[in-house]
Parts: C-alpha cells; sequence; structure tokens
C-alpha cells in the first residue's frame, strides 16, 4: 500500500504524531530493492511541489538576468564587420540574395553557396536555415552589417534563456540563484564570441535554439503511463530543424535517450557490481506496472516504445543528412595536419589533444584564436611526449564523475550525466575522432558542449562548496559563480574588439597561433608592400605546398614589376602542386598567371605554351582559348618574333591613367554613398583595347570616379560579380549595381556617368 500513496497523503501520514511505529514500518520496508529509489522519488516530488509553487518567477528572474548579461558581454559588438569566413557564407553567397538565385538554391548547395556535388567544394556543411536567416535579413534590410549583428545577439539570448529553461529539468529543484548562474555563464562566456559576433557562428545559435526546444519538449512526454508520441514527434522535428542549421543538432536525440534512461528508466550499471535483493512485493508492484526489472534498469512499456522511436527516426535522420554528401572530402595538411599521420595510434593521441584542449578552452578561454588549424597545435610525434599525460588525466576525470555519479544518489546522477550527456553528445562531431574536420581547435563548437559545462559549474558549486544544498543568493558558492560571470564577460567584450576588422583579428590570431600558415597567408591580403610580402612567404614556409599563398604572392610581384621574380615563385608553387596534389586546388589559375607574367615580359613563346599546358587540367579552359588566340594572332602580327614584348602600349597606358583595383577596394566601393564606373575588362579582349581612349577621356569628363578590374588578375572578383563578357561596365554603389548598355564611346560614358550621379 505504502507504493500507492501520492505525495500528499505520504507527506500527511509522516507529520502525525500518532504515527510513529508505522513509519518505522515503511522505513524497514524501504530497505528493499526499491527502497532507496522510493524515498528519492518522494523527495523529488515534493521538491517539484515547492519548484511548481514559485518555479515560473524563478525562471523569469534567471532569463532577464541571463538576457542583461548578454546585452552588456556584446553592446561592442554591433559596429563589426563582415570578416573571415563572414565574407564567403553571406557577403558574397548567392543564395543569400532572393534577386540573384530562387529559394530552392538554399536547399540544393552547401553552407557557402557552393552545389553540393561540386568537384571543388570545400566541405559539405548543408546548413539551410541558417542561409534562409541570412536571406530574410538580406530582404528586410539589405546588407547592413549592424542588423545581422543586432540579430545575432537576439537568438545568443533566446539560446541563453532556453538554458535557463532546460536546466530546470536538469537540476534537482534548483533555485532562482542556481538557474540565474546557469544563464549568466552561458551568456557570457568567451568561447562563444566567434558564434555570436562572428556573423556565420549564427548556426550554432540558432542549432543550439531548436536543440534545446527539442531536450525541452522530450522531457514532457517522459510519462509512465503513457507514449507521448505528439510531444516525441514534435522533439523529433526540432531535432530536424537543428541539424538543418549546423550538424551538431542532431546530437540531441542522444542527449533524449540518456534522459529517458536516467529519469524513468533508472539506469544504474552500479546494480550489476551490487545486486539488491528481490522482494515478492517488489515482483508483484513490478507485474502491476507492467514493467521488465533487469536488476540494472526498469524498462516500462511507454520507455521502451520512446527509445525505439528515438532509435528508429534519429537512425533515419542521420541516415538521410549522409546521404546528401555526395562525396568525401579529404581535409588537406594545412587545415587538420593530424588526418595526414600515417601512424593510427599517434594520429587518433593527436586528435585526443585537440579534445583536452578544447576543454581547456571552456575552463580557461584566455587565448583565443579566430583560425585554430595548421601548426596551430604540435602533433605528437612519439610516444614519450609528455602531453599524453593530459589526455590520460581528461579520461581519469571524466570517467572518475561518471562512476562518482552512479555511486551518488539518484537526483545527484540525473545532473551529473545529464550535464555530460549535452557536452560530450554534442562534442563528438566536431572531435575529429570518427570523421576528418577542418579545424584543429574551433571555438564556435563549443557552443553546445558549453551547455553542459555550465551546469556542471553549478553542480560543483552545489555539492563542493555548498554542502549538496541549492545555491542561494549571498553563499560562498554563488560569489565563486559571480566572480566567474564577471571575468568572463570582461575578456568577452574585449574580445569582440577583436572581430571588428579583419587584419585586427588575425594580429590576434598570431598571439594564439604563432605558426598558423593560414592566419599569415589571410593577414597578408590585407596589408602592402614588404609586410604583406613577408607574411606571404612565411606562409610558404611554414607550409611548403600552399599553392594560394604562391599565386598572391605571385600576383603582387607581377603588380608591382618584378616580373622574374613572379614566374620563379608561379614555378615553383606548379612544382609543388604537382609534388603535393591538393584536393580541389585549381592549378590552372596559377598557369594561367605564369602565361600572362611570360606575356607581360615579352617571352610569347613560354606564354602560348603555359596556356597550351593549362588546358590539359582541371580550370576555365574558355580564358586558356583567349588567350591562346590573342598570342598566336599578336605572333603572326609581329611576323614570328615571339620575343618582342607582348603588352602594346596602350595598355601600359591605360593602366597608368585608369586606377586599378581589387577585391578590397572594390567591397569599400560599394559601401559608398556616391557611385564609381568600374569597367571589368581582360588584356587579350580587342573590344576592350579599343575602348580604352574613350574610357579615359570619359574620366576626365566626369565628376564621379572611374576605375578599371583586370579581370586576368583577379578572376575570384570577376566571377563573383558574375562577369561573363569584356568590357562590363557598370555604375556602383551602396545601391546597387546599374550596367552599362550605351555604345562603347566617349559621350555615352560620359552620359552614364551623369545620369548615375
Amino acid at each position: 500500500r505504502f507504493f500507492s500513496f501520492n505525495n500528499n497523503i505520504t507527506a500527511a501520514a509522516m507529520g502525525k504524531r500518532g504515527n510513529d511505529n508505522s513509519s518505522k514500518a515503511r522505513k524497514r520496508k524501504m530497505k528493499g530493492v526499491e527502497g532507496d529509489n522510493v524515498v528519492e522519488n518522494v523527495e523529488t516530488k515534493q521538491s517539484a511541489n515547492k519548484t511548481t509553487l514559485n518555479g515560473h518567477g524563478s525562471v523569469l528572474v534567471a532569463v532577464v538576468l541571463t538576457v542583461i548579461v548578454c546585452i552588456v558581454c556584446y553592446s561592442n559588438a554591433l559596429n563589426g564587420n563582415f570578416v573571415f569566413d563572414d565574407l564567403p557564407a553571406i557577403k558574397d553567397n548567392a543564395d543569400v540574395y532572393a534577386s540573384r538565385t530562387g529559394l530552392s538554391s538554399v536547399f540544393k548547395n552547401n553552407f557557402w553557396g557552393q552545389a553540393m556535388d561540386a568537384f571543388d567544394t570545400q566541405h559539405q556543411s548543408f546548413r539551410p536555415l541558417t542561409t534562409l536567416s541570412f536571406r530574410w535579413e538580406n530582404s528586410l534590410h539589405g546588407m547592413d552589417k549592424m542588423y545581422f549583428h543586432a540579430f545575432n545577439i537576439v537568438f545568443h539570448a533566446i539560446a541563453s534563456s532556453l538554458v535557463v529553461v532546460a536546466s530546470t529539468k536538469i537540476l534537482s529543484a534548483p533555485s532562482t540563484c542556481e538557474l540565474s548562474l546557469i544563464g549568466m555563464l552561458f551568456a557570457s562566456h568567451p568561447v562563444h564570441v566567434e558564434a555570436v559576433t562572428g556573423l556565420v557562428g549564427r548556426a550554432e545559435s540558432l542549432s543550439a535554439i531548436f536543440f534545446l526546444l527539442s531536450f525541452i519538449v522530450y522531457t514532457r512526454s517522459c510519462k509512465v503511463e503513457t507514449v507521448g508520441v505528439k510531444h516525441v514527434a514534435i522533439s523529433l522535428l526540432f531535432a530536424t530543424m537543428a541539424l538543418l542549421c549546423k550538424e551538431q543538432g542532431i546530437t540531441v536525440v542522444g542527449v533524449c535517450l540518456v534522459y529517458e534512461l536516467l529519469t524513468v528508466c533508472d539506469f544504474d550499471p552500479m546494480k550489476i557490481l551490487l545486486p539488491p535483493k528481490s522482494s515478492s512485493h517488489s515482483r508483484r508492484s513490478r507485474q502491476k506496472k507492467k514493467t521488465d526489472q533487469l536488476g540494472f534498469i526498469t524498462l516500462h512499456n511507454t520507455s521502451v516504445a520512446r527509445l525505439v522511436l528515438l532509435v528508429v527516426v534519429g537512425g533515419a535522420i542521420m541516415a538521410w543528412r549522409s546521404s546528401i554528401n555526395a562525396q568525401e572530402i579529404k581535409v588537406d595538411a594545412k587545415t587538420n595536419p593530424s588526418n595526414h599521420i600515417d601512424d593510427t595510434l599517434l594520429r587518433y593521441l593527436t586528435k585526443n589533444l585537440y579534445a583536452v584542449l578544447h576543454c581547456w578552452l571552456l575552463l580557461f578561454p584566455k587565448v583565443l584564436c579566430c583560425d585554430w588549424s595548421g601548426g596551430s597545435v604540435a602533433l605528437i610525434n612519439s610516444l614519450t611526449d609528455p602531453r599524453i599525460g593530459w589526455i590520460a588525466l581528461m579520461y581519469i576525470v571524466v570517467v572518475g564523475a561518471i562512476i562518482w555519479a552512479f555511486a551518488a544518489k539518484r537526483s545527484v546522477r540525473k545532473e551529473v550525466l545529464l550535464a555530460l550527456a549535452i557536452s560530450i553528445a554534442s562534442f563528438i562531431p566536431a572531435s575529429g575522432l570518427f570523421m576528418e574536420v577542418g579545424f584543429v581547435l574551433a571555438e564556435r563548437v563549443l557552443y553546445l558542449p558549453s551547455i553542459g559545462y555550465c551546469v556542471l559549474v553549478v553542480v560543483f558549486a552545489r555539492h563542493a562548496l555548498n554542502k549538496g544544498q541549492p545555491v542561494s543568493w549571498g553563499s560562498i558558492a554563488t560569489i565563486f559563480c559571480i566572480v566567474t560571470v564577471a571575468l568572463y564577460s570582461y575578456r568577452t567584450y574585449l574580445r569582440n574588439e577583436d572581430w571588428e576588422s579583419e587584419l585586427r583579428l588575425y594580429h590576434s590570431g598570431f598571439i594564439a597561433a604563432p605558426n598558423n600558415e593560414k592566419l599569415h597567408h589571410n593577414a597578408a591580403y590585407y596589408m602592402h608592400g614588404e609586410e604583406q610580402e613577408h607574411h606571404y612567404r612565411e606562409a610558404i614556409r611554414l607550409y611548403p605546398p600552399y599553392i594560394s599563398a604562391y599565386t598572391n604572392l605571385g600576383v603582387n610581384l607581377a603588380q608591382a614589376g618584378r616580373l622574374d621574380e613572379a614566374i620563379e615563385v608561379y614555378r615553383k608553387g606548379i612544382e609543388m602542386h604537382y609534388k603535393y596534389p591538393i584536393y580541389s586546388t585549381d592549378v590552372g589559375l596559377m598557369l594561367r598567371n605564369l602565361g600572362y607574367a611570360y606575356r607581360d615580359a615579352g617571352d610569347l613563346e613560354n606564354s602560348l605554351n603555359t596556356f597550351k599546358e593549362c588546358l590539359n587540367v582541371r580550370t576555365d579552359h574558355s580564358k586558356c582559348h583567349h588567350a591562346i588566340n590573342y598570342l598566336e594572332g599578336e605572333i603572326k602580327r609581329r611576323g614570328g618574333n615571339r620575343k618582342k614584348k607582348a603588352t602594346p602600349a596602350s595598355d601600359l597606358e591605360f593602366k597608368d591613367s585608369v586606377e586599378h583595383i581589387n577585391t578590397e577596394i572594390f567591397s569599400g566601393i560599394k559601401e559608398r554613398d556616391t557611385p564609381t564606373v568600374v569597367m571589368f575588362y581582360a588584356p587579350w579582349c580587342s573590344h576592350c583595347r579599343d575602348m580604352h581612349s574613350d574610357y579615359e577621356k570619359a574620366k576626365k569628363l566626369s565628376a564621379i570616379p572611374f576605375v578599371a578590374v583586370d579581370c586576368t588578375r583577379n578572376e575570384d572578383l570577376c566571377s563573383s560579380e558574375a562577369i561573363t563578357g569584356y568590357p562590363t561596365i557598370r555604375a556602383v554603389s551602396r545601391r546597387g549595381s546599374v550596367e552599362y548598355q550605351g555604345d562603347r564611346t566617349e559621350a555615352d560614358l560620359t552620359k552614364f556617368a551623369k545620369d548615375n550621379k
């Protein structure tokens, strides 16, 4: 009869003075197999009743404090620019512009606007819901960076608030103080700057929102009396949406499975080692409740049904997502060198070292970097490497925490193991242990794992600093957590400033990862003169097969008139490509640049041969054919003399009289209110050469700037602007671009400039 008593009846009975004997009898019964669990269930239900009375108020207070901390931490992030991965994923992504692509393309292309089955795609990130959010924002307010940053902060605040709500499902009778501390820790953690101030990090916050919604909804289905199909279905729908924002989101299915096992099935492997004694009363109770008890787990029919739904439907969702990947991507050594370690043991030790360093970033987020790749972390090349001790320590701590949790009482077990489940399950896809990933470390992938970390901090404060009692305001545990929040907030505020500009971001990266070749290469793009050349050469020194570094260094040397050096750099780059071929590298681009350098140096024969070689590799052959036709015509016109200077005087004069711009300057032009007339041309184009004189005259007569883009030197820019013919002339400004449709004459060009002033 005791097992059928509800909470209020039990509490009332135990509160009466005249029931001492029955109370003792009940205590004796509790020594059976289910006794401990019943006591804890009674305590849990009593705590739940107390929480229900003022739970909504506690959650509301915690959410308000969390949002305030979030706003304060990111108040200086609104004026940041599009930097780093924001440029290819948002600003230069055609799928973000409704005027350039249809809605269906968002569900066909990857996160960077490339077709999923394209040969030169960088990876298989399929995140259509995140791309849709950028597309929706662009339709509302254009590419105004302030609004993009504002929405990122809003999404982070929503995710932080949902962390508070989810914590009520994890902690046993959490106090207002505990919920507030968890929310504030999450909102202020510095590793989230990449996911909040970095605009492409929206994939993390959106995925976290649906991840948490999926978990919260699933907890409502966990009842013995009914399966709760509706809640399970909604939970799986949210899990799918989390997956479509960022691949890590689907791991919520595993977290829900752990929640089911711990809360409803009372999973406890310690009972295998120390099996409790069974009793006839407990057997009758199990039969009445239609359960099967295996000693370490209690299986209800409803629980089994939910577990089957999670495994089958969750597995089907992951199988569908895997089927979208058109091909296996091999990450090159400059991105993640651990993938290229031949020795299997050393390879997995290095990847486990990366996991240790991710844990370190969660605990001590002082040294941060936008791109932990390449040589950022030294590889483990020997079994005598002392860092293997840190790997062993990590596993000892995690396994020790799990064993301690199972040995503790039921409520503590649930808190610790659920927090660990969130952290471990959500990190596994990004760990590189089971699949290749395109980074060494990445602060953004800690967005979901940090949820479990924040919960564990408060659990530690409760049991280590507050003697197992809920943390209240003014306690030592609270002071410890508040100091941590203050330090995190300060570090986050300072870190936001690093993301204000591309160059500042890379300079901060040099402090954390001075041997990262990608940082040197990317920073050089925004530098000039000797400093730029130094960083390109440093990138090549750190990673000799760095084809992009050879290409960009050669372009800069050629533009500076150092053609012999440019030719030598291009030839070395091509040699390194054939020696260390890198997946998706367009060697044709370097061959074309080498051909142009030979041409400008007057060596038409080598130029012609280089462009012919270009036809034998995977590249845009149309550009090679254009150059070959031009060179053959030039050689014929010059009477077969292949050593005369190939660049006509008019071409040189045009470059002297009209400013030639690159991608960086063009991006600035697109932000100006005053329009600029831009000619996109190719030196081999006869129509372009015929128009040079009129374009120069129109420039002198017009009140707005006239500039030019040599598409043989700026192929990426011309490709992103969808230039398909030469010359193409546009008036470009903040309001967009207007294409010139008139004749190639000075008068029409001048009128076009006046009309678009």
